[in-house]
């Protein structure tokens, strides 16, 4: 007997942290949903409803803290008209039953205690029925959250290394790349961010003033190709970064992916919303991208991080879903 009632705890106890593990893996994904999901993305969770207190920590830009804090999001009071911000409707279609709720919501930054953000989501929960029998039996319920709205937008302002290495009209177009990455128009944010990188290209080698890299940008000014262009940069990367150091040339293989972001690649495959708990290599894109930069400007704090993100960006098998 003794023996069985500790099976019985041992297995309960697995069967516990079983359930624990998946709601943190839940919880985790919803907070990278809620730091990083351009609008009108959406998602499906389980296990809260409009009214839950999510108490789920995220990452956001704290105009107080000047920086990146830790958030989290709960709902407002109730005012005086016992209204908390939220809107409610249901309707049927075929065998599916839906009931869409639009709750605002307010992050508080868990630094100061201070500065809030405004969220507004749209939770659906679907609830399907086998109407064939009677009384209908339920198949299943599936709850999908979408993020309508949000203020302030995401902080776009760029890393000082970046507004230290880009010349203006570079850094605009960075910014564009940034607003579009955000928004969730990815194949645009790959065009504006191959505009900078080839700019970039074309600086850097018109500065070394030598006959090569005269004729270079010559014959890109007829025909427009690039590989000579970004194949010529890897004598200029900062160390670390040559084909050398990690056997790829760093501005050939992020001008590669972004043009076969641009030319073949669907929207969503361009964007930063993880599938499965893992980002797409949009996110390693822009992140090399800025070390990059960093690499040029303080001859790379990030080294190894951009070694890494090179690396994985160089091998076709490690977005594959």
């Amino acid at each position: 007997m003794k023996s069985l009632y500790y099976l019985i705890r041992y297995r309960i106890f697995v069967i516990i942290n079983f359930i624990k593990n998946i709601l943190m893996d839940e919880r985790k994904d919803i907070s990278v949903f809620l730091s990083s999901a351009p609008l009108y993305s959406e998602k499906e969770v389980g296990g809260f409803t409009d009214k839950t207190h999510f108490c789920i920590p995220f990452k956001f830009h704290c105009d107080i803290c000047q920086g990146q804090e830790g958030f989290e999001l709960f709902i407002p009071h109730a005012n005086t008209s016992g209204q908390n911000g939220f809107t409610q409707y249901s309707y049927n279609s075929g065998n599916v039953s839906s009931t869409v709720t639009a709750q605002i919501y307010y992050g508080l930054c868990q630094n100061c205690k201070q500065y809030k953000m405004t969220m507004i989501l749209q939770i659906k929960k679907d609830t399907v029925y086998d109407k064939g029998v009677t009384p209908p039996k339920l198949i299943t319920s599936i709850t999908t959250v979408q993020k309508i709205g949000q203020y302030p937008k995401f902080n776009l302002e760029p890393p000082f290394y970046v507004k230290k290495f880009l010349m203006s009209e570079e850094l605009k177009m960075y910014k564009y790349a940034k607003i579009c990455h955000y928004d969730g128009f990815g194949i645009a944010s790959y065009a504006y961010l191959r505009r900078v990188l080839e700019d970039v290209a074309k600086r850097i080698l018109i500065a070394q003033q030598t006959a090569e890299c005269n004729e270079i940008l010559k014959q890109y000014a007829i025909d427009f190709k690039t590989t000579p262009l970004m194949d010529k940069m890897d004598n200029f990367l900062p160390l670390g970064a040559r084909r050398k150091d990690i056997e790829v040339n760093t501005f050939s293989l992020l001008y590669a992916k972004l043009s076969d972001g641009v030319h073949s690649k669907k929207e969503d495959e361009c964007n930063t919303i993880p599938i499965d708990g893992k980002y797409k290599a949009a996110k390693d894109i822009f992140d090399l991208f800025d070390y990059l930069l960093e690499c040029f400007v303080n001859d790379g704090e990030h080294k190894r991080i951009a070694q890494s993100i090179a690396k994985k960006l160089n091998d076709d098998n490690t977005y594959k879903q």
